[in-house]
């Protein structure tokens, strides 16, 4: 996939994906979690928007963490690719621009040395 394949993909399943950022809850003592989002409506957390609720032994604590944090961390991540490729972007224009200039300036000084070596070839054959 190119950047923007998965940028685009990234916009995709945030869009279709429960608001976020998402909540930890925590219910029967601890025995159970479940990640919260928010209602489209109020834009408030509430039990009854449950993305997904496991208990103690499914998913592992690290499993859990990943799926929650990710909500957030998929739209950011891609904001910052596409920050990135745009300033690449720049980068390379201002390259090319700088290459011009300095191929530029590599004529201008080769035609200046030719003028002057002309010149004093010129001189130099005036007295002979």
């Amino acid at each position: 996939m190119t950047n923007k394949e998965l940028i685009a993909k990234a916009r995709e399943i945030d869009s279709e994906a429960t608001p976020g950022p998402w909540l930890k809850h925590f219910y029967d003592g601890g025995a159970g979690h479940a990640i919260l989002g928010k209602d489209p409506s109020t834009m408030k957390y509430t039990p009854g928007i449950q993305v997904c609720a496991f208990n103690r032994y499914w998913p592992i604590r690290e499993d859990y963490d990943f799926m929650l944090e990710s909500r957030q961390l998929v739209p950011d991540l891609g904001d910052a690719l596409e920050k990135t490729i745009a300033r690449i972007e720049e980068l390379e224009a201002a390259l090319k621009e700088t290459q011009h200039k300095l191929q530029c300036s590599h004529e201008t000084m080769m035609c200046n040395t030719m003028c002057g070596i002309k010149e004093i070839v010129k001189e130099a054959l005036k007295d002979a």
